[in-house]
C-alpha cells in the first residue's frame, strides 16, 4: 500500500462538536444523515461538501476540512434545511457560526476560491 502524503492526512478535533454546542447549535448528535437538509437545499449542486456531509464532519471533529469548506460560504441562508430537518437543527445558524470561527482564526481555504 503506497504512503498517504502528509496534506491528505484527516486530523481531527475531538472538541470541535462541543464547541459547536457552546455556540447555540443544538441536536447535531441527532442527524443520521437522511439527506432531507442536502436535498433541500437550492445550491447544493455548487457545494463541495452537501449539509449532512457537513454536519458529520463536525460531529467526527474533521474541523480542518469543515472550516475550509466552500460550502458554508455558498449557503445563502434561505432556510430550506433548517425547515424540514426532522431534528430540529439548525443548519443556517450552524453555517454561520462556522463563517465567524474562519474568520476569527483567519482560516486560509475556499472563501478565498468562490
Amino acid at each position: 500500500m503506497p504512503d498517504t502524503p502528509s496534506d491528505a492526512r484527516i486530523t481531527t478535533d475531538s472538541d470541535f462538536l462541543l464547541f459547536i454546542g457552546s455556540r447555540g447549535i443544538r441536536n447535531l448528535e441527532r442527524c443520521y444523515q437522511c439527506q432531507t437538509c442536502s436535498n433541500s437545499c437550492p445550491v447544493a449542486y455548487a457545494m463541495d461538501y452537501f449539509p449532512h456531509q457537513l454536519i458529520h464532519m463536525i460531529a467526527m471533529g474533521i474541523k480542518d476540512n469543515a472550516l475550509k469548506s466552500k460550502t458554508i460560504w455558498l449557503c445563502v441562508s434561505c432556510g430550506a434545511c433548517a425547515a424540514r430537518c426532522p431534528n430540529d437543527i439548525d443548519i443556517v445558524q450552524l453555517m454561520d457560526v462556522l463563517r465567524q470561527l474562519v474568520l476569527q482564526e483567519k482560516v486560509k481555504g475556499a472563501a478565498n476560491q468562490i
